[in-house]
């Protein structure tokens, strides 16, 4: 039975009220997490003694340690301790730049660092792995790296673990790079990539830790399963993959150390000419301020990487954009056919359509416009008015003909 009007609305209010209760659930769970006070600094011991044993168990299982899940909580603390201690020194090997720095600067102002209102992804993630607690300090809330994993981290730090953390950052800038113009690649392509652009021999394991971390506990935009990692933005991993490989004789596109860096910064976009006559269409027609312009055409070309057709993109923005007349279609149009035309494609190996065409590439992905047509509202199109699909024919012996 369909729900009326007023049913609806009844609905949609239960909803929001729901969601008010969990907000202020939640917000009342994390306000107990600063329950502790110091006064000065604690050990580990005693920091995961002040611990909740959820708390505790959620530590316990990130950590993956087995055959302790009976334990109760004076037994398990002292398990845990030990397990963290003997685990740090190789966790420390994985450290990014950013991470890095961040205990080093943290340790040298007394392993505390005050945090305030202000929300830091950083420790959080260090928080899940059992390095960092939350207390509160007569300065406030404060998050704290206790005595003993401060102390292991300076022993190791005196053994060049800067230069690591600069070679794990290099490595993950230049794979999300990678995967950015990419797609999809296997641990292999990664690690030969790798040693081709930094001209030294990479450790497979070494690579793999590297990449899980990266992906686990900082901003990696990265993702993995069986023995391949992707970009977060690929659909279908496996349709990418079986579309690299039937492409065997096709080698990656080719691009520098320096694209690829620029490309593994968080929220890189790559502003080539069709990119910016879309924003100028985007801008000019509808008043778009840029940033709003710019995210439209930033998920246009990831509609375009994943192999969406053209005509279907076209009724996507159709839904977000009203269309004010047939002029404007065939300008959007026009604009969508340039971007396709000129980004990289996973499919492609990051080659761009356009590229290939001009080196007499046949190759069913070169086509300006595939099969399906886009589709418009016909009351807004005049029979004998050209098609916006980029034909050249009249609407009426084109996609009007349907």
């Amino acid at each position: 039975m369909k729900e009326t009007a007023k049913e609806s609305e009844a609905h949609l209010s239960l909803q929001e009220e729901e969601s008010k209760k969990a907000e202020q659930e939640a917000a009342k769970q994390e306000e107990k997490r600063w329950r502790h006070t110091y006064s000065d600094r604690p050990g580990l011991v005693e920091a995961l003694s002040a611990s909740t044993m959820p708390e505790l168990t959620l530590l316990r299982q990130n950590m993956g340690l087995a055959g302790v899940s009976s334990l109760k909580k004076q037994e398990l603390v002292p398990v845990l301790a030990e397990a963290l201690l003997l685990r740090a020194p190789a966790l420390f090997q994985l450290l990014d730049l950013v991470q890095y720095q961040w205990l080093k600067k943290t340790i040298a102002d007394g392993g505390l660092r005050f945090v305030g209102e202000e929300e830091n992804h950083l420790w959080r993630e260090l928080e899940t792995v059992g390095w960092v607690f939350r207390g509160t300090f007569p300065a406030g809330k404060t998050v704290f790296l206790p005595q003993e994993l401060a102390a292991l981290f300076e022993r190791f730090d005196q053994e060049g673990l800067g230069q690591v953390a600069a070679r794990n950052e290099q490595w993950t800038r230049l794979t999300t790079g990678l995967l950015h113009y990419y797609g999809v690649l296997s641990t292999e392509e990664i690690k030969a990539f790798l040693e081709t652009l930094t001209g030294k021999e990479v450790v497979e394991e070494e690579i793999l830790g590297v990449l899980s971390w990266y992906r686990l506990y900082s901003d990696g935009d990265i993702a993995c399963g069986e023995g391949l990692w992707w970009d977060w933005r690929v659909d279908d991993v496996e349709a990418v993959r079986e579309e690299q490989e039937l492409r065997s004789s096709l080698p990656f596109a080719a691009f520098s150390y320096e694209q690829l860096y620029a490309a593994g910064k968080a929220d890189f976009v790559e502003e080539y000419p069709a990119f910016q006559e879309l924003l100028e269409v985007f801008q000019g027609n509808w008043e778009l301020d840029r940033q709003v312009a710019r995210e439209l055409a930033a998920y246009s070309v990831e509609m375009i990487r994943n192999d969406k057709d053209v005509s279907l993109l076209l009724q996507e923005l159709g839904e977000a954009l009203e269309f004010p007349n047939m002029e404007v279609v065939q300008g959007l149009t026009k604009a969508l056919i340039s971007l396709h035309n000129e980004t990289p494609l996973w499919v492609l190996k990051g080659h761009a359509p356009q590229e290939l065409r001009l080196q007499g590439v046949e190759d069913r992905h070169l086509d300006l416009v595939k099969k399906k047509q886009p589709v418009v509202n016909a009351d807004k199109i005049g029979r004998n008015e050209l098609c916006p699909c980029g034909s050249g024919k009249k609407y009426k012996k084109c996609c009007g003909a349907n």
